[in-house]
């Protein structure tokens, strides 16, 4: 194998960016989500057990799975629609990036979805 070409090393840092770009969105949203359960939430207290597992714990595995599910959608949907319009032209661009945005959104309200359910089952 020879070095890899430019095309190759901009795709790599595409790949790293995107990979860090949902695993940010996922911890971002769990942050919040749990600020905003715990604030809203009469009986639960910031300085407690459960929120050290819940921040902590639940961040790390936010990031792991939440952050890591929506990096691999995203990058099957960019891949399937590159191979569907069988061109790399700047409206393809455009639609995989605008898909990418809409899966930031999603993935924030999925994260805020099991932030709830976890904050809920925990005793």
């Amino acid at each position: 194998m020879g070095k890899p070409s430019s095309l190759d090393k901009a795709i790599a840092k595409q790949k790293k960016e995107q990979k860090e770009s949902a695993a940010w969105w996922a911890c971002a949203a769990w942050i919040g989500s749990g600020i905003y359960l715990f604030a809203r939430t009469p009986a639960a207290s910031f300085f407690s057990v459960k929120a050290l597992m819940f921040f902590l714990a639940g961040t790390f595995a936010a990031s792991l799975t939440i952050g890591l599910a929506f990096y691999l959608v995203e990058r099957s949907i960019a891949w399937l629609v590159m191979k569907l319009a069988r061109s790399q032209d700047g409206k393809v661009v455009a639609l995989v990036s605008v898909i990418a945005q809409v899966l930031r959104i999603v993935e924030v309200g999925v994260a805020y979805l099991v932030a709830r359910l976890a904050f809920n089952a925990m005793p």
